[in-house]
């Protein structure tokens, strides 16, 4: 997508502390899950719980990091496919953009 709207960059920015703590919400109760399962040893449960958060500093810098406008296209996508957006807030998008995200939906077969 060569032409990202003003409008859609506008959009983004402004859902972008807001998509950030509906992640890092997630990423603490997944947190939560580990702990509550527990594991064999407590080093192994530490372990466990560091891989988790190891893993989710990773897919956090994926989506948020670098989110200038020429960009935001593609994090958008990944954002979308973690199903972090509400229908709402993807309402505000332009229509190009949602059609896009659905094309490209569509064509991975989500």
């Amino acid at each position: 997508m060569n032409d990202f709207r003003e409008r859609d960059w506008i959009v983004f920015r402004d859902l972008g502390p807001i998509l950030i703590e509906r992640y890092w919400e997630r990423c603490v109760a997944e947190l939560k899950r580990i702990m509550e399962a527990g594991a064999a040893t407590n080093r192994d449960l530490y372990w466990n719980i560091v891989e988790a958060a190891k893993a989710q500093r990773e897919e956090a810098r994926d989506m948020f990091d670098g989110c200038g406008r020429s960009a935001a296209f593609f994090k958008i996508l990944r954002i979308n496919s973690n199903g972090l957006f509400t229908e709402k807030e993807l309402g505000q998008f332009s229509n190009e953009l949602r059609a896009s995200l659905d094309d490209l939906k569509r064509m991975r077969g989500s």
